[in-house]
């Protein structure tokens, strides 16, 4: 071999380590990138998914709590006039209904109303079909339907009132076909023999 041959043997692999160190340079920073990149999606997935399962447990238990206050608030704005209705039923219970029809349960119905703003009609029946309705008008006056059913018929009176609670008008019905034994409210207390809320 001569010195030529050896010159371009070792020229070769100079060029070639000088290729390979040149190559290391770019190569180790990109891959140190390429690595770090990773690394940060990686963070971020995991932060993204961990803080909306924090978020959603969060938002569970604030809308656990908001309902129980809700409830706690419901059940504290209708436990008086619930009450107050409890009462009235142990008192009636006893009571002749068509007797205390116009002396009791009427000024009953109409300082039940009066006490509760919140509720807008009273019914009370009996089971032969009598029957009391005390109900808060648009304007806050509160009229009375009162039936008074017998074998034959069912005679039915309005007692209009202003907002200052005087009668100022006596309404006539006549016949009335309301039958409240047939009513859901009137059913559903009957079968859970206790006081029964319905919608409006």
């Amino acid at each position: 071999m001569d010195h030529l041959a050896l010159l371009k043997v070792t020229l070769d692999a100079q060029r070639r380590q000088q290729a390979r160190r040149r190559l290391l340079r770019i190569a180790i920073p990109v891959a140190c990138v390429v690595v770090m990149l990773g690394a940060i999606v990686t963070i971020a997935a995991l932060s993204y998914h961990n803080n909306r399962r924090d978020a959603l447990s969060l938002s569970d238990d604030l809308l656990r709590s908001l309902n129980r206050s809700v409830e706690m608030q419901v059940k504290a704005y209708l436990a008086p006039a619930s009450k107050l209705a409890t009462i009235a039923a142990g008192l009636l219970r006893d009571q002749d209904f068509e007797r205390s029809l116009p002396t009791l349960i009427e000024p009953l119905s109409l300082h039940v109303l009066e006490a509760y703003p919140h509720l807008a009609t009273l019914y009370v029946a009996d089971p032969r079909g009598n029957f009391i309705m005390g109900k808060r008008m648009p304007d806050g006056a509160i009229h009375t339907k009162l039936i008074k059913r017998s074998d034959t018929s069912a005679e039915a009176i309005w007692l209009r009132r202003n907002k200052k609670g005087r009668v100022i008008k006596v309404e006539a019905v006549g016949d009335d076909p309301y039958d409240p034994r047939v009513r859901p409210w009137y059913q559903k207390a009957i079968e859970e023999r206790s006081l029964s809320w319905s919608d409006i």
